[in-house]
């Protein structure tokens, strides 16, 4: 028999190539589920892709619009734009911010019911201004108030 010796060479190590990779993806499917992708414990989920803004509520469902959505500065003391997408109305989220908003300290200083509402309130030396549209969507703008500037 006059056989290749570098063909068969070469069929050895593409089957045993093969099988790695077949291996290594395997273990990559088991490996990386929501499960064990974080770096606590075992049975940690990873939490879903969410915006957490630390004194302003956001809805039960409602989702951040990062492209309209701009914070500038330290997590207690940021100042910016957060737009808020809800399935709520007008009404839902307007009583939603006057309840929640005092539950982070801020303290409502106006109402102005209309086509769009707007809520303003005021905490520490920062003012907020919720605007509402007639969809539900939320504006939130917190800027610093003239006795800091």
């Amino acid at each position: 028999m006059n056989r290749n010796p570098f063909l068969a060479i070469a069929l050895v190590c593409s089957t045993v190539l093969l099988e790695g990779c077949e291996r290594a993806q395997s273990i990559a499917a088991t490996q990386l589920t929501p499960s064990t992708m974080s770096s606590g414990p075992p049975s940690a989920v990873i939490p879903p892709d969410v915006v957490r803004i630390p004194d302003i509520p956001i809805p039960p469902n409602g989702r951040v619009v990062r492209e309209d959505t701009a914070i500038i500065g330290p997590d207690e003391n940021w100042n910016g734009q957060v737009v808020v997408t809800t399935s709520y109305s007008a009404a839902q989220m307007t009583e939603y911010y006057r309840v929640e908003m005092p539950k982070l300290g801020w303290q409502e200083t106006a109402v102005v019911r209309a086509r769009r509402t707007a809520i303003t309130f005021t905490r520490g030396d920062r003012i907020a201004m919720v605007r509402i549209a007639p969809t539900g969507e939320v504006d939130i703008v917190v800027a610093p108030s003239a006795r800091r500037r």
